[in-house]
This record gives structure tokens, sequence and C-alpha cells, in this order.
């Protein structure tokens, strides 16, 4: 794998810690744990998750559509625990409602973010 795909992985990951940091007054510290655990064993995965998840809700995330929270229709059949927390994170249900408007707004940028990435990192 190259270096500027590593790259993408590693600023994917740091961005989603960051969030997950930054939300834990609200959703605690089990996620934060559990992401740090699986990035250590596959730090691909949560980038590669997320790809599956955004891409058929790709014009959601980038149009700021507050239905990507509220629905699980765009969300695959769980495989394993991992899987699980990660799917968890990327949607935020039952969180995003409790936000105030600029947390919401930073969300949304920290999701584009991330979504951008994913997608640079998948065609390298």
């Amino acid at each position: 794998m190259s270096s500027d795909k590593i790259g993408k992985v590693k600023s994917f990951n740091e961005i989603l810690e960051s969030l997950l940091v930054q939300m834990s007054p609200i959703i605690g510290t089990t996620y934060h744990k559990k992401f740090m655990m699986i990035i250590k064993f596959n730090a691909m995965m949560p980038i590669k998750e997320f790809l599956v998840q955004a891409t058929p809700v790709r014009d959601k995330i980038l149009n700021r559509d507050e239905s990507y929270f509220e629905t699980d229709t765009a969300l695959t059949t769980l495989v394993d625990v991992e899987t699980k927390y990660i799917k968890n994170i990327l949607k935020l249900q039952n969180i995003y409602t409790k936000l105030d408007k600029t947390s919401r707004d930073n969300v949304w940028q920290i999701f584009q973010c991330m979504l951008i990435l994913a997608e640079e990192w998948s065609q390298m």
C-alpha cells in the first residue's frame, strides 16, 4: 500500500477519533474505546465500512440532509461486533438530534471531510 493511501487512512481515523472524543460528553467513552481497539487490529476497517455505508447516501451527506441520521435504510446487514460499532458510530442515530446547531454543522463538516478522504482513498 502506498504511503499516500496509508496517510488517507490515518487522517480518516484521526478525524473519526476526534469526533468521538468531542462527543464523549453525549455518547460516553465506549465507542471511542471500541474504535481504538478496532483500528489497532484493522486500521482500514473504518474507512472501508464508511465507504459501504456512505456511498449510497453520498448526496445526503454532501447536502446535509438530516434524514441520513434518522433512517437505517442505507445500512448493510451486520456481520460482526466490530462492524456494529463502526456502523453505530457512522450513523449517530439518536445522537444527532441532541446536538445544538453549531455541533450539527461541525458533524456535517466532519462527515463531508471523511467522505472526501474515503473516496480519494478508494481511487488510489
